[in-house]
């Protein structure tokens, strides 16, 4: 009789080692070797306090225990265990399909992120970084079309290969900032911080390019490699289109200066229908006579001051002279020598201003 048991359940046990496993159901999944229904209940994993879990002896790839000490359920892989996420660290949106942590920093590629993002390596950007806050680069950063509602601050040197679009304040702190603009990889302009100085124009290697300055969409002012600088829209105006200079400008190892210091047009009646700097004046002495005032104090009986009469087909003779401290007297004649009135344009020069 006990050797019949014996081989009945020897037999059942070869059954359930060949077949799939049913319980609380009399149909198996084809999928499943182990097939657990319930309406009331769960399936409980071995319960393991955290020391018992590492001394398991070469556990499967696959095992999973459930570690009451750490209260995680924790699958063992070839590298060793790890717990499975819950929602705890990641929980899911009820308005849109993704997952969010909003307590904990991740990082990747290193263990203990100082951010609550912590890349350490590279981070490549399929579509557009869009940045609410302050985006710090401390290497290079790289991207085709790089947006920025507030600071965007580079320790080192940011690429872009499109557009860069800043809303707030764009910050290079560095002796020797640069904005490096290029062409197909080859630098052509710059901006650059060079100590108290900045510096701008064409590359070396660049000596086609000129450096142009354009107002109201038009070009105004460029200057070429050989340092000429032109002056390319005429306004048709005395009072437009002119290049200020503070005081005098001078050639190199040159001790003289040739550069008008006041120049304009005076009417016949001493009125200055144009005078550039305007803080020049005019006024009628008598007839023919005229007085102009530099208002510069440095002006002396060096000064020259050119005439030319206008506003007449009968010929004028025209006079100029050093007056006294900053004044020049014009003088106009006719043929004959008699003072007349007239029109007359000026420009007055003092080699030592």
């Amino acid at each position: 009789m006990k050797k019949l048991l014996l081989l009945y359940f020897s037999f059942a046990v070869l059954q359930v080692n060949a077949q799939s496993v049913a319980i609380g159901t009399l149909s198996v999944h084809p999928s499943a070797r182990l097939d657990v229904a319930a309406d009331s209940k769960g399936f409980l994993p071995p319960l393991l306090s955290q020391t018992a879990r590492l001394n398991i002896v070469n556990p499967a790839r696959g095992l999973l225990v459930y570690d009451t000490t750490l209260q995680r359920l924790y699958q063992y892989e070839d590298v060793g265990w790890r717990f499975i996420i819950n929602s705890d660290y990641w929980m899911e949106s009820t308005s849109r399909a993704f997952v969010f942590n909003h307590i904990d920093s991740i990082g990747i590629g290193t263990p203990l992120p100082g951010e609550r993002l912590d890349v350490n390596g590279d981070i490549r950007a399929r579509n557009n970084i869009t940045g609410s806050g302050t985006i710090t680069v401390g290497a290079t950063a790289s991207a085709g079309e790089l947006h920025a509602n507030r600071n965007l601050v580079a320790s080192g040197s940011l690429i872009t290969s499109s557009d860069l679009t800043v809303n707030s304040d764009l910050i290079m702190d560095n002796p020797s900032s640069t904005i490096q603009l290029k062409t197909s990889g080859i630098s052509k302009t710059f901006f650059q911080l060079n100590g108290d100085d900045l510096r701008m124009g064409t590359n070396s290697g660049n000596a086609s390019g000129n450096t142009i300055f354009r107002l109201n969409g038009e070009n105004v002012l460029y200057a070429d490699a050989n340092g000429n600088m032109e002056l390319l829209k005429y306004f048709g105006d005395m009072e437009l289109g002119k290049m200020v200079i503070g005081k005098s400008v001078v050639r190199p190892l040159s001790s003289g200066n040739a550069l008008t210091i006041l120049y304009g047009r005076i009417f016949s009646d001493g009125y200055a229908g144009a005078m550039w700097p305007a803080t020049g004046t005019s006024a009628k002495v008598s007839m023919g006579v005229y007085d102009i005032d530099t208002h510069m104090a440095g002006v002396d009986f060096k000064g020259i001051i050119v005439v030319t009469p206008t506003g007449t087909t009968v010929p004028r003779l025209c006079t100029g002279r050093y007056l006294s401290t900053t004044k020049f007297r014009v003088e106009i004649f006719n043929m004959q020598g008699s003072h007349v009135d007239n029109d007359f344009y000026f420009m007055i020069n003092d080699p030592l201003n």
